[in-house]
Parts: C-alpha cells; structure tokens; sequence
C-alpha cells in the first residue's frame, strides 16, 4: 500500500521552525512555529500548514488579518503578549466583510492565547466562524472590535458564528462554536454573537464588557438569535446601555432562536435590558444574578417577551428558576419590573429572590398557564435608597399607586403604548411565595381571580385590605385564603383563628395559632381564642 509522507527533514526543521509527529511512515501532524522557517506571519505558517498541524505563535504584535480554511490548532503565548492587530487596510473576506480572524469551510480549529484587536474604521469582526467552520475559541483578549471613533454603524462584532442576512454582510452562513473563558470589550455592537439557523454556539465563563451608558449605538454583550441555538453559563456581561428609546441596549439577549435555548449561571448587571428574550421558545433561565439595570428605555431585569398574544396553541414556554433579580431601576429614573412576561402560554417561575425593582417585582400580560412557587419577594415598587425602616424601601418614586410583587395584566404608564394587555388564558397558581414588604402584595387586572393561595404576606394574620391582615395588600379577584401563617416556604397554610365561631362544627381542623401549630380539639381552638394560649 502506497503511503505518502511531508518530504521535510526532522533534524534541520527541529532548528528551523518546524518539527513532525510520525506514526510509522506517516506524517499525521506538524508543529510550525512563528516566526520561523515559513517566515514571520501567522498567515504564511497557515498557508504552508497540512490538515490538523499546530501553530505555535511567540509573543509579539502581528499586524495581519489571518484565514484559516484547515482543521489546525493556533496558540498564542498568552493573549497579554501575542497580538494580533487589524491592519489599517484591510480586505474583505468572502462575504465581503472586513475580518481580523476568519475560520471558514467544513474544519475543526483551536484559537487560544492571543489578543485580537481594532480599532479600524469598517471593522466588521474580531473573529468570524463561516461556512460550517466549528471552532474552540477559549483564553483569548478580543478588544477594539469598532471604528474610531466609536459609532452608530451596525458593525463592530467581538465574535461572531454564523450569519444571518438582516445586518451587514448581507448573507446567510453557518457555524460552530465552543466559545471559552475569553475577555471581550471594546466592542461596537456585539461582543459576541452567534446567528442563522443551523449556528450554535457554547458560550461559557466569558467577561463581556459594554462602553457604559451611551448615545451613540445599542450594544449587546451575548446574543444568540434567528434560528441558532445553544447555551450562555457562568459569564460576566456588563455595561451594555444606551440612552435612546426606539431599541434596547441589552447583556444577554435571545431573540427568534432555535428551540431551548439555556442561560444560566451568568452575572448580569449595568445593562438597559439585563436578560431579554424574544420568541424564544423552551428558553431556560436558570440561576443568575441579575442587577443594577442601566438608565435607558423602561425594561425589566429578565424579559420573555413574545410577538403574540398567549392563546392555547399560540405564546412561548419559558422557565425562570433560581434567579436573583435586584434593583432593576433603570438607573433610578424610570422604574422597571423585576421579571416581565408577555405572551407566555406555558412557564414555571420559581425559586426567584426578586428584591428593590422600581415598579412590579413581576408584570405578566397577554400571558396564561404560569406556575409561580417559592419566589422570595420584598422592597418592590419603591425607590432604592433606604428612607425608613419598614418598608426598607420607603421613599416612592413609581408613578403606580398599584406596583406589586405580582401584576396581573397591568400597564407600566410609560409602555402604554406598545398595548399590554389582560390576560387571556388564565390558568395561573401562585402558591407558596414570600410576599412581604413590597408597595402591594399582588395586584389583578383580569377579571378571572387568581389562585394565590398558600403564600406568606408579612403577617401571619394575613394580607390586606381586601384580605383581614396587616400583611402585603392585595387587590380584588385575589384566592388568598389560606395563607402560610408564618414566613418559613412549604410551611402551615391556613387561617389563623379570631373567632371562637371558627372553632366550631370541625372548624378546629382547618384554623391555626398564629405560629401556624395546629389545635388538638374544639376546646383547644377556643382556649386559644380566649386566652392567647
């Protein structure tokens, strides 16, 4: 059988630049060094590489743009001292975008260890990934990815997979990522992104950081979006805001993805929009810490938004779990909900600690078919700034006398005009949740009630002033009866008795002390109502 071998000598190229791994008379791979025998560029090692060699690139500043069309492993010696810098003329790639770090065709490459970097006015992108490329981009500096100066133009993108045609190039594309560990800022528009059906992207353990509180453009930290799919855990996206009002500046955004989409895990904060999604059906909001939400546009700390209302058929399915929603007060001067839904047909929320929003710590509309259990909810409604001891959160600032932990089918004054609306499904339970110190407890728009039984309201008598409590008010169409009788969740759910009149015909059986201990007999029920004892 005929075999064919790299025809290089092993000792010369061992000094020279270049060293072979044999498996008998077979070459399998290459270790090329920069600078070395092929010369001082990336480019030039590339162009003389075989399927699946490694580059090996010292510390230095290289100014090229590089393409990699073969499966190939490059590593810089560490991203603070091997950079690559976008020259100041630059060429287009195939999609006649302007590149520094281009993956593209049916490959599997590796990028760690550099610094890729701008500015150069028209950069499209620090790294791009096309024509089904699947790349493992981890460890790396992607910085200055804009123009100078910074500007409105829809380019300027960190990392981007795939590509879908509604921004500049104009074209549908393909790609793969593992997207690791890297420091992403500097960025125009997106610091990274993967788009277009078929694209996925891991996107894990990265520090995306946005230009603050701008007029100039609206920034995203991670996006996934029409038609890709894949995962965002355990990154640091902050400092994506924009004082304008037509669009959003957002941290993680997932808008008209592939089905599932999973954001967990991440630190979100400094952001107009800290987490917003948008048709994204079966998404996954698991366990982050979202916080500080920027001034801009009114919006909510986590969002799953929809372009329909909610009918039986019709809406999106969304889990919020595990998350810490805080301070969501768009820099103080609008006031923003905690968690907003809108047109959700099928959602569990639970296990939320939703704590100092500007207006309801939850806003659901146009929605139906929403579990809310075991949410931790207070200081909702009010300024963030303690002005006295109870409420913690005292000083109002909410032009809503309504603002509530729970919002059934409300308006915030300033979005009235994108037409919230009741919701039409119905179908909502809202079951042992901590509701206590927030403007109101729930408030409910619709006209079916809502089940909200079995939830702590601050009191163990209760909530008011519909209900016969001191606790957090509700509204009417609010089953709040039985109650939790005191703060600890999965707890004693029932009426604390007031009247002997309670303890009679069975009554006993189905009222409670105020520290939620049950009676052993009528007699025991009415002593307690006589004696406190």
């Amino acid at each position: 059988m005929k075999t064919t071998t790299r025809l290089l000598a092993l000792p010369v190229l061992g000094l020279l630049g270049a060293t072979l791994a044999f498996n008998g008379s077979t070459a399998l791979a290459a270790t090329i060094n920069v600078p070395g025998v092929y010369g001082l560029t990336i480019q030039a090692a590339i162009n003389a590489a075989a399927e699946n060699d490694t580059i090996i690139v010292a510390a230095g500043t290289y100014p090229e743009q590089i393409s990699v069309n073969m499966s190939l492993t490059l590593t810089g010696a560490g991203a603070s001292t091997t950079i690559i810098q976008a020259p100041v003329v630059l060429t287009v790639d195939p999609d006649g975008a302007k590149t520094v770090v281009l993956f593209t065709g049916s490959i599997i490459a590796e990028f760690s260890g550099f610094t890729v970097q701008g500015p150069v006015d028209g950069l499209n992108f620090g790294i791009y990934v096309r024509d089904r490329a699947t790349a493992n981009i981890h460890d790396n500096v992607i910085k200055d990815i804009r123009d100078e100066p910074l500007s409105g133009a829809q380019s300027g993108y960190g990392i981007e997979i795939g590509k879908y045609h509604d921004t500049p190039p104009f074209v549908d594309k393909i790609g793969h990522a593992t997207i690791t560990d890297n420091t992403v800022y500097g960025y125009q528009k997106t610091g990274i992104e993967c788009e277009g059906a078929g694209s996925s992207a891991t996107i894990t353990g990265n520090t995306v950081t946005g230009a603050g509180l701008i007029p100039t453009t609206s920034q995203n930290g991670i996006q996934i979006r029409r038609g890709a799919t894949g995962s965002i855990a355990n990154n640091v996206v902050t400092g994506n805001a924009y004082t304008g009002h037509e669009v959003n500046a957002t941290g993680i955004t997932v808008t008209y993805p592939g089905n599932d989409v999973l954001i967990q895990g991440n630190i979100v904060n400094h952001n107009t929009a800290n987490i917003y999604t948008y048709e994204a059906h079966g998404v996954q909001i698991l366990d982050n810490q979202v916080s500080d939400a920027a001034d801009g546009r009114v919006v909510a700390g986590i969002t799953a938004d929809s372009d329909n209302v909610a009918e039986a058929l019709v809406g999106i399915a969304v889990t919020i779990s595990g998350n810490s929603v805080k301070n969501n007060l768009s820099g103080g001067s609008h006031q923003g909900p905690g968690i907003f839904l809108w047109g959700v047909n099928s959602g569990t929320v639970s296990g939320n600690d939703i704590v100092g929003s500007g207006d309801d710590g939850i806003l659901i509309g146009a929605s139906g078919n929403i579990a809310i259990t075991g949410n931790q909810f207070s200081g909702n409604g009010y300024d963030p700034y303690p002005g006295g001891a109870n409420p913690p959160y005292s000083s109002i600032v909410g032009p809503d006398p309504n603002a509530a932990a729970i919002d059934f089918g409300g308006v915030i004054p300033e979005l009235e005009v994108f037409g919230f609306q009741p919701n039409p499904l119905g179908g909502f339970s809202v079951h042992n949740n901590s509701i206590d110190g927030n403007r109101n407890g729930i408030w409910n728009y619709d006209i079916v009630s809502v089940d909200a039984e079995c939830n702590w309201w601050g009191a163990a008598n209760g909530p008011g002033p519909v209900g016969p409590g001191s606790g957090d008010t509700v509204s009417p169409n609010v089953d709040y009866s039985p109650w939790l009788s005191a703060p600890a969740l999965g707890g004693v759910c029932g009426t604390v008795v007031t009247s002997k009149n309670q303890c009679m015909k069975g009554g006993w059986q189905t009222v409670f002390r105020a520290d939620g201990t049950p009676f052993k007999n009528q007699g025991d029920c009415i002593q307690y109502v006589n004696t406190g004892k």
